[in-house]
């Protein structure tokens, strides 16, 4: 199965697409940009780079979990297609979270950065914003693994 249609058909993907406004129907029929592995992200966009190649974020994450669908840069676990983090704005990353009860951020996830406030409520309780808690990669990669 086709890594696109994998996305579509991971029902834990509805939210992330709707908030990214990526229609399933457009996305099944190959009518938006995507790209993947090395060919992901823009070189127009340092946030992509940063997010997507630099290892203090996704570099050492392996080349096949890497995106680009329409505009959105992302993670995508290859195995269910699951997208487990994603770009916002230039410099804004959410990647999904496991929390402790101390942690849990109660359904409110507001990002405050380059990108101003972002509130990104609508996903779900299970998504942070990479810079607001001790969250890396990695770990939403290995979640996602286990979905």
């Amino acid at each position: 199965m086709h890594i696109l249609d994998k996305i579509i058909s991971n029902r834990d993907n509805d939210k992330v697409l709707a908030y990214l406004n990526l229609s399933p129907e457009e996305i099944a029929a190959r009518e938006i940009f995507f790209a993947a592995g090395r060919e992901a992200g823009s070189p127009f966009d340092e946030g992509s780079i940063t997010f997507l190649f630099d290892d203090r974020y996704g570099g050492t994450l392996p080349e096949n979990t890497k995106y680009t669908l329409s505009y959105h840069h992302m993670f995508i676990n290859p195995d269910n297609g699951q997208i487990f983090a994603f770009q916002w704005g230039r410099f804004t990353f959410i990647a999904r979270a496991m929390f402790d009860e101390e942690d849990d951020p109660d359904g409110e996830i507001r990002a405050y950065g380059l990108d101003g406030e972002v509130d990104f409520s609508p996903l779900g309780d299970n998504w942070t914003w990479i810079h607001g808690y001790k969250h890396d990669l990695m770990q939403a990669y290995e979640l996602s693994s286990r979905q």
